[in-house]
């Protein structure tokens, strides 16, 4: 399938600075291929989605100031035309997108699509998608132990929009009483009596949903979890050259919070391809466990 709607990008193409890719046929189009050099070959998981994670992170480490107004990752990067490309394109092979529910933004009255996010190549993004067989939104799973995601906020009054509320015993009762504040199909899923067990959700997403390829986009708590029960796959970090700092007063969360691992488990990231695009590095990995 030949793409006829060639994507403008944010500008100038990405720089590859080093790959340790195996050898193999490229699975993006060559117009793709073109902005983004190097390919994104996506590994084949059996039993399980292919999981794999997108986070602008600081030069110390911090995913978001957690500051009034300022409390996306969209701040870490300046707003920066290129990650928000970068971003959309990752989106553009995801059959389900999971976030925390701190992490959900349901205000901005968006799908939650490539197309949506970037859409200068709105065409080119949708025909990417049908280019690998998403002709569909992705599924939206939040995990939330209260079941609160705000219901009647725009996004949620979209009807393409299917959301999958992931929640325990307790968040199940608020999120059946106010999920009819919504217009779009919203599922309610208990999965724990506390907190929503992530295994349990992702094998829910496979066998009820049919999702192959879930993007996480946070947050901090949800990465953690992925990595302690050896789920995520691959990375894609944006780095960042803003500091963010963290004092006493001033929490402001790193990449990985909730779990202190030991040196004897600890997951291990090995670099696979690094990109340049202006004064921003992306960094792709293949997560190891011991």
């Amino acid at each position: 399938m030949a793409l006829t709607h060639k994507p403008k990008g944010p500008g100038e193409p990405w720089q590859l600075l080093f790959s340790e890719m195996a050898p193999a046929d490229p699975q993006l189009p060559p117009e793709f291929l073109e902005l983004y050099p190097g390919d994104w070959q996506i590994p084949e998981i059996k039993g399980r989605p292919y999981i794999y994670s997108d986070f602008a992170i600081s030069r110390d480490g911090r995913i978001t100031y957690k500051e009034e107004g300022y409390v996306g990752g969209s701040d870490i990067t300046d707003t920066n035309t290129a990650d928000w490309w970068f971003m959309a394109f990752l989106r553009t092979r995801a059959d389900g997108i999971m976030n925390g529910a701190g992490t959900s933004p349901m205000e901005h009255g968006t799908l939650w699509t490539a197309e949506d996010l970037f859409p200068g190549d709105a065409e080119a993004f949708k025909q990417l998608r049908e280019y690998f067989g998403h002709p569909k939104p992705p599924i939206v799973c939040v995990l939330t132990h209260d079941g609160q995601i705000g219901y009647d906020q725009p996004t949620m009054q979209i009807p393409e929009m299917h959301v999958v509320v992931a929640t325990s015993t307790a968040g199940a009762d608020y999120a059946c009483e106010h999920a009819q504040q919504a217009k779009c199909q919203v599922d309610i899923q208990v999965l724990g009596e506390q907190f929503a067990d992530i295994k349990t959700t992702v094998d829910m997403l496979y066998s009820d949903y049919g999702v192959r390829n879930l993007l996480s986009e946070g947050g901090s708590t949800v990465q953690a979890g992925l990595l302690q029960a050896g789920l995520l796959d691959e990375e894609f970090v944006t780095w960042c050259p803003s500091f963010v700092g963290r004092s006493d007063a001033k929490f402001r969360p790193s990449y990985t919070e909730g779990v202190a691992w030991h040196p004897t488990n600890a997951p291990y990231s090995k670099p696979l391809t690094l990109h340049k695009s202006g004064d921003l590095l992306y960094l792709r990995t293949q997560v190891q466990y011991k």
